[in-house]
């Protein structure tokens, strides 16, 4: 029986509470000017490195809720044009071999998987352990006498195992093909895929003082960035136009996610950032761009309502309003108002609406408490809230109708119009749905949202949405899910969910339909017809609990949603436009942003290689990524919308119903080191179609399941499914979906359940499953899976 690895590579790696700040001086030897992460003088004596040898874009840096219609809807038809159902991957034909991507976080005596595009001879891999500080890994790699036997899945698909013996950290391969010339590659190399900068302060005394920031921070602020590979060993280092070089320590760190202070004497400008070690090799990542701005300046003003009466009887609507209108700040006026509210319980029988630049402070939670008692029906929203807004420290208990709260922007999350709101230590709790089902207690949207160590608690519908987010960080909260109640982050990008809690007051299965316990946290995309356009893009789910909830046929973390504009052949391709050969239809899509889209080969020549789209005119499309592998006459495309870097790592999920985890139509997604007990159907990765509309039949690819754990517990949530395709860890293919480049690995599962395959075969491509402690069924023999070294599951 083989025991899962620790892999020590990749272990979290807590490193305090503040990161240190240090000057890289070059000459003769290495001296460092080591100061404190948290203040002090600025550097002196800096001296400049050489610049990164290799650069990389961060995703999500700009704002896309801000497009205009171009007008072009496509032919508003059903633009489906092949057959999905008996729609295959395919063995394409290959005489030369291309990398599309590459397995993350390989130890010694575990396999790398390769997908792309590879001829039918056989092939072997030279591999060498590329030491930190290597440039020419190329050269070490070509004198390695160290070669590995591979494994081909069709022509898709290719792996080999790293030798026991091997030191773990980054190594480099050469695939080398008797019919073909060699191909060269690196396993394990730091990447870097999107950062945002955060306040390093949550409290109400600096609310609306710093705020989030997409590929950047402000100077003292906490820079989180977001990828694969990182390990303990990992430094930040920053680069200025003039090569001066800074060295952080990361205050925190796991293999998908770094946290480092960002220095207050740091100077505001654009800097080469790259996580790895000084100087710059080949065993550091990619170097992005990052922004440091300055700190917003904002006179601060501190007033307070006097007038209200917190007697528990008097109505202070208007004298809550008054207050707001009084204190509000001048247009333009470059000021913030803090406005104290009183210990008191303070009725409301109307709803009230705040202006920007306001902050609304109460005494605490318990203290300061506002209750809705509308004299007929309750209003729309009982707080309307502008962009550049918070509320901290107080409660309010209200019926919905259909909310709570409500931002101004949430149909659009335009950035001239939303955002920019905080919200810390604030309880909100809905009495009653009186929207006949569809009440949203607290929604909010646009850039910039910051809602910290709060309660949520609904009974009905929604409890809490993030809608067109543009950065965000939601930590430290509680959320009630009663009844058939949920949390969504809905068309939004660079958003952080940790530290949070969710539960149910009520037993799940219980109720109307089993739904009593609430469903779960949805991660979408809208696809109604003739909207705007919508993407959903780097979203970390990371130390969550979700415990003592969920509704049958639900999910606890899911990704949703989906649009689509086309299905079918092309007409003729370039590396970076391509001719479709039928009409698209953009009406499930929308025409605001075209790189809400992305086209994906689902079968024939290029399989498993995706770009988003650039833009678009009739039949021709620009992607933003050339392909490696041209499509030809026998490829199949999907346009579609798009699930991009969704990681859910870290959480813990016990004593729930429904599906646990579901990643559904994604591109690079992640789900590790999450601990599941007795929780419902376990995981499920699902390449699911159609379902916004008739093309939308959306991929997955380039996928990791790593290290997740599934215990029966107590047994009463559980699905029993043992060598069953019902639960465990699930592999979902609709037909006409493609599910391509899979590595599922050091898991472990109970034996009541399984990792399994399920709903289809056609569109599987390059999966490996391996040394997993697990049962496995049912077995299929298609190239599509390669399943190895698993042994016998937990008792």
């Amino acid at each position: 029986m083989r025991t899962i690895p620790n892999n020590p590579l990749f272990a979290r790696a807590a490193l305090g509470l503040m990161g240190v700040f240090s000057v890289i001086l070059l000459g003769c030897g290495l001296a460092l000017n080591a100061g404190s992460g948290s203040g002090g003088p600025g550097p002196t004596g800096i001296q400049t490195g050489p610049a990164p040898g290799a650069l990389q874009a961060l995703t999500g840096c700009s704002n896309p809720n801000t497009g205009i219609s171009n007008g072009d809807w496509g032919v508003g038809t059903d633009p489906v044009y092949t057959d999905p159902i008996n729609l295959l991957v395919g063995a394409p034909v290959y005489t030369s071999n291309s990398i599309f991507w590459t397995s993350r976080e390989t130890a010694p005596g575990e396999s790398i998987l390769l997908t792309g595009a590879f001829t039918e001879a056989t092939k072997r891999a030279r591999v060498a352990f590329v030491p930190s500080g290597t440039i020419d890994w190329q050269t070490l790699v070509r004198a390695s006498a160290t070669v590995v036997p591979t494994i081909q899945q069709g022509t898709t698909g290719l792996s080999f195992i790293v030798p026991s013996d091997f030191a773990a950290g980054v190594y480099g391969f050469e695939i080398e093909d008797p019919s073909a010339p060699a191909v060269l590659g690196l396993a394990n190399v730091p990447s870097l895929s999107w950062a945002i900068g955060v306040p390093s302060a949550t409290d109400a005394v600096t609310a609306l003082q710093h705020q989030v920031y997409d590929c950047g921070a402000e100077a003292g602020e906490t820079l989180r960035i977001f990828g694969k590979n990182f390990t303990p060993s990992n430094q930040i280092i920053f680069q200025a136009s003039g090569l001066a070089l800074y060295l952080l320590t990361p205050s925190k760190l796991d293999s998908n996610s770094v946290a480092v202070t960002i220095p207050p004497a740091l100077a505001p400008g654009t800097y080469n950032m790259w996580v790895g070690s000084f100087p710059w090799s080949a065993t550091s990542s990619p170097a992005s761009q990052i922004t440091i701005y300055a700190p917003p300046s904002r006179t601060v003003r501190n007033a307070s309502c006097s007038n209200l009466a917190g007697d528990g009887a008097t109505d202070n609507t208007a004298r809550l309003q008054a207050c707001l209108d009084r204190l509000a700040p001048l247009p333009g006026a470059n000021e913030l108002v803090y406005i104290a509210i009183p210990a008191g319980t303070f009725v409301l029988t109307g709803g009230v609406t705040g202006h920007p630049f306001e902050v609304l402070v109460g005494s605490s939670p318990a203290s300061t408490d506002f209750l809705g008692r509308p004299r007929g029906a309750p209003p729309a929203a009982w707080f309307s809230v502008p962009q550049y807004f918070g509320l901290a420290n107080l409660s309010l208990k209200a019926p919905a109708n259909p909310n709570l709260l409500i931002s101004a922007g949430s149909t659009t999350g335009a950035p001239a119009t939303s955002g920019h709101l905080f919200f810390s230590q604030v309880n909100f709790q809905s009495t009653s749905d009186t929207s006949n089902g569809a009440e949203s207690m607290f929604v909010v949207a646009g850039p910039d949202i910051q809602v910290y160590n709060s309660l949520f608690l609904s009974g009905s519908n929604q409890v809490f949405d993030v809608d067109f987010g543009d950065g965000g960080i939601i930590s430290g909260n509680q959320f009630v899910l009663n009844n058939f109640t949920g949390l969504g982050i809905g068309d939004s990008q660079n958003v952080i969910f940790e530290d949070n809690l969710a539960y149910s007051q009520n037993p799940p299965g219980q109720g109307s339909n089993g739904n009593s316990g609430g469903s779960g946290l949805s991660i979408g995309r809208g696809f109604s017809q003739y909207g705007p356009s919508a993407l959903s893009q780097d979203i970390y789910v990371g130390y969550n609990t979700f415990q003592n909830m969920g509704s049958k046929g639900q999910q606890i973390i899911t990704n949703d949603g989906e649009g689509g504009a086309y299905y079918g052949p092309v007409a003729s391709s370039t590396a970076g436009t391509v001719v479709l050969q039928d009409d698209p239809a953009w009406n499930w899509m929308g025409t605001t942003n075209p790189q809400a889209s992305m086209m994906a080969i689902i079968s024939g020549r290029g399989v498993g290689q995706y770009s988003l789209v650039q833009s678009y005119s009739g039949r021709t499309i620009q992607l933003i990524t050339p392909w490696k592998v041209l499509p030809d006459a026998t490829s199949v495309v999907v346009i579609s919308q798009y699930e991009l870097n969704m990681t859910f790592a870290h959480n813990t999920i016990s004593n729930t119903l429904g599906v646990s985890i579901n990643l559904m139509d994604a591109l690079e997604g992640l789900i590790e080191d999450n601990v599941v007990t007795n929780s419902g159907y376990g995981i499920l990765i699902s390449a699911f179609g159609p379902y916004g509309g008739p093309a939308s039949y959306g991929p997955v690819i380039d996928t990791d399941v790593l290290r997740n754990t599934v215990t029966a517990g107590a047994g009463n949530f559980i699905v029993p499914s043992p060598y069953n395709n019902v639960a465990g860890i699930g592999i979902f293919d609709m037909p006409g979906c493609l599910l391509s480049g899979l590595m599922i690995r050091s898991n472990a599962v109970t034996a009541t359940n399984t990792i399994y395959s399920t709903n289809g075969l056609n569109g599987i491509s390059a999966n490996v499953i391996e040394q997993n402690r697990a049962y496995w069924a049912p077995t299929f023999a298609i190239p599509g899976f390669l399943i190895q070294d698993n042994s016998p599951p937990l008792p």
